[in-house]
């Protein structure tokens, strides 16, 4: 079931999903929505966070001010 809710979201990381969004339809010939960008997104912070507690990037950023670690993509969209 979808809801609907109101959260504070900067320019730039509207701007990078509608980027993202148009770049996924046009690479690999999918659509895809934003709010699928963004439900995917927190499904994998939720994880993160079930998996990982104290060390997850939740606790690492918004609780100790650590900078976010990603890991290094396998170089296909660069």
């Amino acid at each position: 079931m979808s809801e609907r809710h109101s959260h504070d979201i900067f320019h730039d990381q509207v701007r990078w999903l509608n980027r993202a969004k148009v770049e996924i339809d046009e690479r690999y010939g999918r659509r895809v929505t934003v709010n699928g960008l963004v439900q995917l997104a927190l499904d994998v912070l939720r994880k993160d966070y079930e998996l990982n507690k104290a060390r997850s990037n939740i606790v690492r950023v918004l609780v100790r001010g650590e900078t976010v670690n990603v890991p290094a993509g396998d170089g296909e969209g660069s």
